[in-house]
């Protein structure tokens, strides 16, 4: 991730890259494949003998600093081909193990479908949520759909958990502190917990964050070396509002966050369900973009 932001990249990088392609795991590999591409200007894809065999015919080159991508032969191969990742809303993304970090705020309640906010919703109304979800779906019932359909196609030797965020936020449905695998019994418990959740809390985004690392193994609260922990993820449901945390602007969280994962390197996917251009946006794009995750504005419900 670091390389991705640099300009221009040492040729000498080619070596370590290719070294590393065969032990990279799902998340590593595609920002991996994109360097060696940018530097070399070759089209192996997930081929690491194609790679090999191209860095000792041109080591000498690379070493010597005479190395020229404009110049040299762009070849191709058969890439090896990849596992499909885990799909939640509109995005896929490779994860050996992941934390759903759901807001459990009122905003659970309202239409999933941001014109349907804005022309019917009305916070005082009575019984308003059995007179929309009919017609236009709750974001809670669309959350546990999707969910649903991710938890359902989940490789067993992937690993999930689930935090609600709440005033008092809840960092595993079964109590377990840890992440698990997706056994009927625990796809089970997390998409009861989703189903009855009271939509009436709510949390600051720097918190769930905080909760989910230290579910995936990686303490919030030291900054010595981590050990190898299983969690790469964090697919983020939230309104991005950081008030009620330890952050009150959009600017100080999105910077605690990048310095809180310089050497985590969790990748977060931030779904915003919001029907406002507030200062939750500006929170979860700068979540997701400083991790290499992807932003989504939540604007209507998924058609599939």
């Amino acid at each position: 991730q670091e390389l991705e932001r640099v300009e221009k990249i040492d040729p000498k990088w080619t070596e370590p890259l290719v070294a590393f392609l065969e032990e990279a795991s799902p998340v590593e590999l595609p920002p991996c494949l994109r360097l060696l591409a940018r530097i070399t200007n070759q089209k192996f894809g997930n081929a690491p003998k194609a790679w090999r065999e191209w860095l000792d015919e041109y080591r000498a080159e690379i070493e010597s600093g005479k190395f020229d991508r404009e110049t040299v032969e762009v070849r191709e191969a058969t890439p090896v081909p990849a596992g499909e990742g885990v799909k939640f809303y509109e995005v896929e993304a490779p994860t050996e193990a992941f934390v759903f970090v759901i807001e459990g705020s009122t905003r659970l309640a309202v239409p999933a479908d941001v014109d349907v906010q804005r022309t019917k919703i009305r916070w005082d109304w009575k019984g308003t949520r059995r007179q929309w979800e009919e017609e236009s779906p709750a974001h809670q019932t669309v959350i546990h759909g999707q969910m649903t359909r991710t938890l359902s196609a989940l490789p067993q030797e992937t690993l999930f958990g689930l935090i609600l965020l709440q005033a008092r936020f809840t960092l595993d449905f079964l109590d377990e502190k840890k992440l698990l695998a997706p056994t009927t019994k625990h796809v089970r418990a997390a998409l009861e917990m989703i189903e009855k959740a009271p939509a009436s809390g709510w949390c600051s985004p720097m918190e769930g964050i905080r909760g989910a690392a230290r579910l995936g193994g990686l303490d919030p609260d030291t900054e010595l070396d981590f050990p190898k922990a299983p969690l790469d993820t964090i697919f983020f449901v939230d309104s991005g509002d950081p008030a009620g945390g330890r952050y009150l602007t959009p600017e100080s969280l999105v910077a605690a966050f990048q310095r809180f994962n310089r050497f985590r390197r969790i990748t977060v996917h931030a779904l915003r369900f919001c029907n406002a251009k507030e200062a939750g946006e500006t929170v979860m794009k700068g979540l997701a973009e400083s991790s290499g995750g992807q932003y989504v504005w939540l604007s209507k419900p998924p058609t599939e």
